[in-house]
């Protein structure tokens, strides 16, 4: 109880320090850069790819503001290439750009360091024109928080980091899709709003000791349904260390109200237990159990008369992992790690922009009229060997073969007998003993005076019953990117986006075209805090789909600027 006591009291402590101590305040090195939450997003290695359970990507999914992206792929991903000299520090940066559809986008930053911690801040927003009919949207949003540090020679949580966030997005957009109902009446529009927040304590200083805390919360407002959703999420794990033996704790707590007309609650637990012990400084060992719970919706015909009753879904298994340093640059990794995943409408419509969200009076008879859903790997096996030499070199190679329970997918309203009537949207639908298998192999190189280069190649198949490949999971996809900065202040990069083999439909009758987004981007540097900026998408004007009847933009440009003082 002591200990809950003063962490709750840890910000008035932490100011405390600042007031008598701050002379002595020792930040950690990325405390602050002049580029604090310029986050450009960083390509996304194979899902398939184990991740360390004491890993920071482990202990925290990640939640960013632009939950919404309207085609998260089509976008060009701009790498992080450390296009800023590294020994200059910048307050603010303000970015500004214009194209034949893009009319305007801007982004603004702002971080300031003081005594103990830093405030930072974003606003952004990007407004896209037609391209064909219909196809405009706008988005706009603000990010804000602060992070606090304790002194890793402190006697109370020494190296803690204390964070607090805020966020705002609204994004608006039409169902522009070629197969709306009727093409002669203007498409519905969708208007999301979703605001967060969240407190996070984490520390990764102490050997010993490692620990994170996050407690957070979303509110998200879907107009065009007239449907809220709140989600409150209470995460901690913890890794306690005796020499070669090692403790593992943790655990989730999610709690969903959806309000559409009438108000259902559903909530989700995981609790998770293990020991970690080294055999030798070449070989890890961990093994644990999990134990999942979630509420959910059951279709029932009572008599004549189909309805829906609550009821719920548990999942309890062991866990395993095996870690083996072969030499210094190797590692090979086992793990045995069957687990579930909790999604909700903010993860559906993170995925899915056009995903249906259903109403009260529709529930009538609709066997896909569920809130969530909790994707059990019932059996999950990853391997994977990985190569690399300090920051400069990364290349992994691995697979993965898992049985899934509550498989869920997007399809249309043709493709597995929904509610008929909304053509341009997609259901959420779900399949018991899908199998997914895959091999992957990825690449991170840093090459000095020859440029970067980010590769990730995945080859998968997951499949739904009677040996069907689920909607929109592709067979084969490539993103890759190459870039260099030359001396005289130019630098450029080239990204190829490929996907083939993407079934439509769950009875694989349709097949769309392979997807590939050929994008590049230039840079000129006036001087260390102005940079001109042109980005080019989709530079083989292909008729790109990521959904079926969704055609993604055409050849476009963008030209800008990036000023940071």
């Amino acid at each position: 109880m002591k200990k809950f006591i003063l962490i709750a009291f840890l910000p008035f402590y932490i100011f405390a320090q600042s007031d008598g101590q701050s002379q002595s305040i020792e930040l950690p090195d990325f405390v602050i850069t002049g580029r604090q939450r310029v986050e450009l997003p960083v390509m996304k290695k194979s899902k398939a790819e184990p991740v360390s359970i004491l890993s920071k990507e482990f202990f925290f999914p990640t939640f960013t503001t632009d939950q919404f992206s309207l085609a998260t792929v089509s976008k060009p991903t701009q790498l992080i290439a450390d296009i800023l000299p590294n020994e200059h520090n910048y307050k603010a940066q303000v970015i500004l750009g214009a194209g034949n559809y893009i009319l305007p986008t801007g982004q603004f930053y702002f971080s300031e360091q003081f005594g103990v911690g830093k405030f930072y801040s974003k606003l952004w927003g990007t407004n896209q024109r037609d391209y064909v009919d219909y196809a405009d949207f706008n988005i706009s949003g603000i990010n804000a928080g602060s992070e606090f540090y304790i002194h890793r020679h402190s006697s109370f949580m020494p190296g803690s980091i204390l964070n607090l966030n805020a966020s705002f997005v609204r994004r608006e957009y039409k169902y522009f899709s070629d197969y709306r109902i009727n093409r002669f009446l203007p498409p519905s529009t969708r208007e999301t709003q979703l605001a967060e927040a969240n407190l996070s304590l984490e520390n990764y200083f102490d050997d010993n000791f490692k620990y994170n805390f996050k407690f957070g919360g979303d509110y998200l407002d879907i107009k065009d349904a007239n449907a809220k959703e709140m989600n409150f999420l209470f995460e901690g794990n913890t890794r306690i260390k005796f020499d070669n033996f090692g403790l593992l704790f943790g655990g989730i707590f999610h709690n969903q109200i959806v309000d559409k007309s009438i108000q259902e609650n559903y909530k989700f637990y995981k609790l998770s237990g293990g020991i970690e012990y080294r055999l030798n400084s070449d070989l890890l060992l961990r093994a644990g159990a999990a134990y999942y719970n979630a509420d959910k919706k059951d279709y029932i015909i009572d008599g004549n008369l189909p309805h829906f009753i609550n009821a719920s879904e548990n999942f309890f298994t062991p866990w395993g992992e095996i870690q083996y340093n072969i030499n210094n640059l190797l590692v090979l990794t086992a793990r045995y790690n069957p687990y579930a995943e909790f999604k909700t409408y903010k993860d559906f419509l993170n995925e899915n922009p056009y995903t249906h969200v259903l109403q009260v009076e529709e529930y009538n008879g609709s066997l896909y009229a569920f809130d969530n859903n909790m994707k059990i790997y019932k059996q999950n096996l990853e391997i994977s060997l990985k190569f690399g030499y300090k920051k400069y070199y990364e290349f992994t190679i691995g697979g993965r073969y898992a049985k899934i329970d509550n498989a869920y997918f997007y399809n249309s309203d043709f493709s597995f007998d929904n509610t008929p009537g909304h053509m341009e949207r997609f259901f959420v639908s779900n399949v018991d003993d899908g199998t997914e298998y895959s091999v992957f192999a990825n690449a991170l190189y840093h090459l000095g005076p020859f440029g970067w280069f980010y590769g990730d190649a995945k080859y998968q198949v997951v499949e739904g019953g009677l040996s069907k490949i689920l909607p929109y999971h592709p067979k084969f996809s490539i993103e890759a990117a190459y870039g260099y900065k030359f001396n005289f202040g130019l630098s450029t990069q080239v990204k190829i986006n490929f996907l083939k083999d993407i079934y439509a439909d769950y009875w694989n009758n349709f097949l769309l075209d392979d997807y590939i987004n050929l994008s590049a981007e230039l840079r000129y540097s006036l001087n260390q805090n102005f940079d001109f900026t042109l980005h080019l998408n989709n530079l083989l004007n292909r008729d790109n789909y990521l959904w079926l009847g969704y055609i993604e933009s055409p050849f476009d440009f963008k030209a800008g600027i990036d000023f940071r003082f």
